[in-house]
């Protein structure tokens, strides 16, 4: 088995390289054991630090995985059950709507089919707040498409799920997974802070892109994220979460979880849309807290990771028993994907497919799209207006039951947006509306924002932004509360 793999670290380092990856770390499991665990590249790449099998990354989503498997060892116990709805446990939860409150169940949850979008914007960067508090707010999101019609990713759900697990566990969502599955996994550099992983010297930084040239970026707090991304962990630590799912939820002789409700979180609940048009990969579907979809006729069971600065995936073939496990410092990239399945195609014996070639297209076809999106836009600016009231009169506080608080204020002689502590500069683009920037540099996103009056008052009394990115060209508004600060 190994003589396959004897090209592996050439084939990363190139590929690092090419796609502008500071480090790579990997782990592969074949037939029960761990035959390769590696580290590639540097972690900072002000330092020039390297990569190791102990280096901790943020595992973003990879962490969902983790919470749907405190649920199933709490099913096991007759504590919680996968359909019974979430106010039976949770009396004060609340929906949208009463049907939603009265039928969501933790399988609904978990599954991402609730019929609510995503709104990623209400937790990101949000260190105001509790996971207590973002549940409650969940009741003023209204669904998008029907109750279980349609798949929709949704990490609000997530943190929902862990708030479950807590005030049915009677303990914190930390301290269940330490205790019941970091312990017995000796995952031993994993933890759930960003406090935690920078006290870990072996610690990847994140970086990202600016102007064609790789950056260091600041570490994201996503310690509120918790149970739908905040985990921080390594591949050799990972590799031994592959294992317990690959050895039907036993680990060194000890079962962690019934065989019956991991193979709950390893069949398909949903079948997820999609538009890639690779014939290896015909179609996606979704488990409990995992994506289950073929390779090359093999069944694979995945979960990708993305956050500011990192990319991460586990994969695992269960009736093959392999599992590889990738994870990266540098954000919106696939390295992961060919990586992962170049190493699928090696231990199977098949000819290697150009994943790499495959996946660079698909990305530059992607930006392509965008960047005419974007130039779509903008040629529908109408040119030469101006706004109803001066700069001045936008400053305020503006407030949306989900969401909270957006401020404007002044800033020489432009204005800036400010929500969850980030800073997006305001520019003019016509009439009372302004186009929002991302003031980070290696951020390129933009955001048009739109301010109204009062039809009595002629005063500026609500501003409105699609935060939400899968509503269309539904804006959210939010209600103008006080003139100045």
């Amino acid at each position: 088995m190994q003589d396959r793999l004897q090209n592996l670290q050439q084939f990363i380092e190139d590929r690092l390289t090419e796609w502008q990856v500071p480090g790579l770390s990997v782990a592969i499991i074949k037939d029960g054991e761990i035959i390769l665990t590696e580290g590639y590249g540097v972690r900072d790449i002000t330092t020039g630090a390297k990569v190791d099998a102990q280096t901790v990354f943020a595992i973003a989503s990879v962490s969902k995985a983790f919470t749907t498997m405190a649920m199933g060892m709490l099913v096991d116990e007759g504590k919680l059950n996968w359909d019974t709805p979430v106010k039976t446990y949770l009396p004060d939860f609340k929906l949208y709507d009463t049907y939603l409150t009265d039928h969501l169940t933790p399988r609904d949850m978990v599954c991402h089919r609730s019929g609510v979008s995503r709104h990623d914007a209400i937790w990101y960067n949000n260190q105001n707040t509790t996971r207590a508090e973002l549940v409650k707010r969940m009741r003023y999101l209204e669904p998008n498409a029907g109750f279980r019609q349609l798949w929709q990713y949704n990490n609000m759900m997530y943190i929902a799920a862990g708030h479950l697990v807590e005030q049915v566990a009677g303990v914190s969502y930390e301290e269940f997974v330490q205790k019941r599955i970091f312990e017995p996994l000796n995952m031993q550099n994993s933890s759930f802070t960003i406090a935690e992983s920078q006290q870990n010297p072996n610690l990847a930084y994140p970086h990202g892109l600016h102007q064609g040239e790789t950056i260091k970026i600041d570490l994201l707090n996503v310690d509120l994220l918790g149970p739908a991304g905040s985990i921080n962990s390594s591949v050799e630590d990972l590799a031994n979460w592959a294992l317990l799912h690959l050895n039907q939820g036993e680990f060194a002789n000890q079962r962690l979880i019934s065989t019956t409700n991991l193979k709950q979180m390893h069949t398909p609940q949903m079948v997820v849309p999609t538009d890639r048009n690779f014939r290896e990969i015909s179609h996606r579907m979704y488990g409990l807290g995992w994506s289950i979809e073929p390779y090359r006729g093999y069944n694979v069971v995945r979960h990708s990771g993305g956050i500011d600065g990192f990319c991460t995936l586990v994969t695992f073939m269960p009736e093959e028993n392999i599992g590889v496990v990738v994870l990266t410092n540098r954000e919106d990239n696939p390295l992961t994907y060919v990586v992962s399945y170049h190493i699928y195609d090696l231990l199977l014996g098949l000819d290697t497919i150009d994943w790499n070639t495959r996946l660079r297209e698909e990305q530059e076809q992607l930006k392509s799209q965008d960047d005419a999106e974007k130039a779509a836009q903008l040629a529908q600016r109408v040119a030469n207006t101006t706004t109803s009231h001066p700069l001045s009169d936008f400053v305020g506080s503006y407030q949306q039951a989900a969401y909270g608080e957006v401020r404007v204020q002044a800033a020489g002689d432009r204005l800036e947006l400010i929500y969850n502590d980030i800073v997006y500069e305001l520019t003019h683009h016509h009439y009372d509306v302004f186009v929002a920037r991302h003031a980070a540099p290696s951020y390129n996103y933009t955001n048009l924002v739109s301010f109204a009056t009062d039809a009595l008052t002629g005063q500026i009394a609500s501003m409105s932004l699609t935060f939400e990115q899968e509503l269309g060209t539904k804006q959210t508004v939010f209600t103008r509360v006080q003139n100045t600060f």
